[in-house]
């Protein structure tokens, strides 16, 4: 069977509990991509681990959706699907050409179910690793009134120092995030 690496934002922990070793549940994936995706008509399905939840990855478009404006498609890899944003849709056209092709990118996979809870089907994973990210308070923003915390990181923006590999997820970590190492069944 194989494995990921996810994404789990500290503010949406609450929304994914529980999240514990050995565990099993049904989860959605949405994968943040870095840039405009590569369309082809045609290509192979993968999903690659560069380092941490970061992918490289292809695959076809089996769905493809206009939410409040933004472009959304839903994207089979062999292993699993994932939702990914691909900016502005065009104006009042229902097809934006992407459905049965295949698009290729990089980006983070991360936990979530878009809004409407449509097209990703779920996938029954059981965690296997559960690392803590604190955000380092060099990468945490304040201002008069507010204070601004990064979602995530990429490894090289923060230290051993600032990781922990825990059995359970218990608290809504605000000043960090979590890497979790999933088995798919």
């Amino acid at each position: 069977m194989a494995t990921i690496w996810a994404h789990l934002a500290g503010y949406s922990v609450n929304e994914h509990l529980p999240v514990k070793n050995g565990k099993a549940k049904y989860v959605k994936f949405w994968m943040i991509a870095e840039g405009r995706l590569q369309v082809r008509e045609i290509g192979d399905s993968y999903l690659t681990n560069i380092v941490s939840a970061e992918y490289e990855f292809g695959g076809k478009v089996i769905s493809e959706m206009t939410i409040n404006g933004t472009l959304v498609l839903v994207v089979d890899a062999r292993e699993m699907q994932f939702y990914i944003e691909n900016g502005r849709a065009s104006e009042g056209v229902i097809n934006n050409g992407y459905f049965g092709k295949f698009v290729k990118g990089k980006g983070r996979l991360t936990l979530g179910e878009y809004p409407y809870n449509m097209g990703v089907e779920e996938v029954k994973v059981i965690p296997q690793q559960i690392v803590k990210v604190t955000i380092p308070q060099n990468k945490i923003l304040h201002n008069e009134n507010t204070t601004s915390i990064p979602m995530y990181l990429s490894p090289d923006e923060y230290t051993e120092a600032d990781t922990q590999v825990i059995n359970e997820i218990t608290d809504d970590g605000d000043e960090a995030f979590y890497l979790i190492q999933y088995q798919l069944s």
